[in-house]
């Protein structure tokens, strides 16, 4: 009863993330991270079955069904272990957004797998990890919580990694993503601490389903709220963000709308083609992130060629500040850029007030940035 009811479990773990990767599969454009965790989700269903099959198999009697017993074991301890690495590295590309960096680091981070698959070879030998006695039972080996922590570590260092990024960002929005990955360890450290305590339960890898399922939801709220051409906030997302923003009782900090405009930006469209339109877009996302790295200060794609930024600051001086930062690594891009445009801002901005409106901030922003905009063509 107790097999049937661990077995009925991890099929409908199987059938989730099934369900999980069909819709990841229909993402136009796979980027490196969509990819790392499509293999995740493929692991996790490939330790469900292996778990499955060790219910199964485990104390029966048929042709080479020792042999079974031992090599599901084996895969079973290889990918528990495997997948922590993972999602290491799908933590450390979605945190340091650096591909490059990634492959310097990731054979650091496969030494723990390397060691545990070599372990896992010797093991047949000495049964330190496990063993399947003549009667086709299994039984943990003397180190058999070796395995564990060497996936929980991963798991650790990784909820590390984002709280400390947590920690030093200043974008609310970001911090809650950063939280949310944070607490991934938390379901299957649940489960593993049961399972370590009660032999006979099987609760981590469901438990890493329901973390899936966390994530999953997050990544599907951020493709709503984001520009898919920019990867910045989209219109919808800077609507609720200022909405909250000025509905907040923080009197401390100056909150600024800056508004800003891609100067001459059908001429690039109409000379260039469209694909340089878009990457001119790009560029300007680029400039903007740069400029706003570890400042209080939310991006979005406001419509066409505008963007935004919602600034909290302490000083008013500091807004200035930023906007000579935006124009400095503009000249940087058209000084280095072998693009066949260049890039020019019109920038204008607005302090909020209380007891203003929305709309009013909005306009007020907007029309500082024009009257600079049409003030460039006498000049």
């Amino acid at each position: 009863m107790e097999k049937l009811l661990y077995t009925q479990i991890n099929i409908t773990g199987i059938i989730i993330l099934v369900i999980l990767l069909c819709n990841q599969k229909k993402s136009v454009g796979i980027t490196i991270q969509q990819r790392l965790f499509n293999t995740i989700i493929i692991s996790v269903v490939w330790i469900l079955v292996l778990d499955t099959g060790m219910w199964v198999v485990d104390g029966k009697r048929f042709l080479l069904a020792r042999e079974a017993n031992i090599l599901i074991s084996m895969a079973y301890y290889f990918f528990n272990v495997f997948i922590p690495f993972l999602w290491l590295l799908y933590c450390d590309c979605i945190l340091n957004n650096s591909t490059q960096s990634l492959r310097k680091r990731m054979w650091l981070y496969f030494l723990p797998v390397l060691a545990n698959t070599l372990m896992i070879i010797i093991n047949l030998w000495y049964g330190f990890i496990f063993y399947v006695d003549t009667n086709n039972i299994y039984h943990r080996g003397k180190i058999f919580l070796l395995p564990v922590m060497t996936a929980f570590s991963y798991l650790l260092l990784s909820s590390y990694m984002a709280l400390h990024k947590a920690h030093k960002t200043k974008i609310e929005s970001e911090k809650g993503q950063l939280y949310l990955m944070a607490s991934f360890i938390l379901p299957p450290l649940v489960g593993g601490i049961l399972q370590a305590l009660f032999y006979g339960l099987s609760l981590i890898w469901v438990n890493v389903v329901i973390s899936l399922l966390m994530i999953f939801v997050n990544i599907q709220n951020q493709q709503i709220n984001t520009d898919s051409l920019t990867g910045l906030n989209n219109r919808l997302q800077f609507d609720k963000y200022l909405f909250f923003k000025t509905k907040s009782d923080n009197d401390r900090d100056v909150i600024a709308l800056i508004m800003i405009d891609v100067d001459k930006f059908k001429q690039i469209n109409d000379s260039y083609g469209h694909l340089c339109g878009d990457k001119a877009l790009i560029s300007v996302a680029n400039v903007l992130k740069k400029s706003c790295k570890n400042k209080n200060a939310f991006l979005s794609r406001y419509g066409g060629d505008e963007f935004t930024i919602i600034y909290e600051t302490r000083k008013l001086t500091n807004i200035q500040k930023l906007i000579t930062q935006i124009e400095q690594n503009v000249n940087i891009f058209n000084s280095v850029s072998k693009e066949k445009f260049s890039i020019s801002l019109s920038i204008g901005y607005a302090v909020w007030e209380k007891n203003s409106s929305v709309d009013t901030l909005i306009a007020q922003a907007d029309y500082n940035m024009y009257r600079i905009k049409y003030a460039k063509k006498f000049f």
